[in-house]
């Protein structure tokens, strides 16, 4: 090895290099509002955040597909996520953000952005804060939410990205690729 290429320095152990720095217990959470209520999508699943950019809308698609952008040569489904959630539409304001997730399909990780009104901040949680979804919680929505957490007063419901966009309803991207470049 080189001796101006150091990984880290000679002071720290293989083992500590392996083991990495101690776990958190909680999970990060990105919190974000449609209309006047605040979400979150778990932070390890966010790829990038984007201001707001128009989508080429793609025909015959579910309607809570807003269309796909193009993120440096690849081509990206967004999802209206009012819209995937049955919340009423609004116009897009200065505020509105794109969250780019990965997700998860059999062995396959695919980049999709939700669109959402605000983006308000970061919390830490642990397991004992998330309140897990109940038998009171609509059953259309159970299928998107992972639980629950109380902060300051008001609900923060917690997303499942996964299940956001599930694989019976995915797009072929392969289908989109060719419309978009054609």
């Amino acid at each position: 090895m080189n001796s101006r290429m150091h990984k880290y320095p000679p002071s720290i152990r293989d083992e500590e290099v392996i083991a990495g720095p101690p776990v958190k217990e909680g999970r990060s959470w990105l919190g974000f509002f449609l209309q006047d209520q605040e979400y979150g999508v778990e932070v390890v699943c966010v790829e990038e955040i984007r201001c707001w950019e128009p989508a080429t809308p793609i025909p015959r698609t579910p309607d809570f597909i807003a269309g796909v952008i193009n993120l440096r040569g690849t081509i990206v489904p967004l999802i209206n996520l009012r819209r995937r959630l049955g919340l009423p539409g609004i116009d897009r304001k200065p505020e509105t953000a794109l969250v780019l997730v990965r997700t998860v399909a059999g062995d396959s990780h695919k980049i999709q952005g939700i669109i959402v009104d605000s983006l308000s901040e970061v919390y830490e949680l642990t397991p004992a804060e998330i309140r897990p979804v109940s038998d009171t919680t609509p059953p259309e929505a159970c299928g998107f939410v992972e639980g629950f957490v109380s902060i300051g007063g008001r609900s923060l419901i917690l997303l499942d990205v996964n299940a956001i966009l599930r694989a019976d309803e995915q797009c072929d991207l392969s289908v989109l690729q060719r419309v978009v470049t054609e």
